[in-house]
């Protein structure tokens, strides 16, 4: 799996990374990758604010730090099967 954070360096946004890297801990499966939120993955994302979080191309958030609780349960609910 592939987890997408659009950052523009704000706090929100290292949060957003922190509590991902903490989650992916438990999903060792997951990339993490941090991708600018002014680029043009973030324009074809549907990304318009900082930070954003995007799973396999699911857009989980825009503009609001997303809950490590949140983030796992998506991850158990979409887990590749054999995982």
């Amino acid at each position: 799996m592939r987890a997408e954070v659009y950052s523009d360096g704000c706090s929100d946004s290292q949060e957003q990374l922190r509590v991902l890297r903490k989650v992916g801990e438990r999903f060792p499966d997951l990339e993490i990758v941090e991708l600018a939120a002014d680029g043009p993955e973030a324009a074809e994302a549907g990304i318009i604010l900082a930070p954003g979080v995007v799973i396999d191309g699911v857009v989980l958030t825009i503009g609001r730090v997303l809950s490590a609780g949140r983030i796992r349960r998506f991850l158990e609910q979409h887990r590749p099967t054999g995982s």
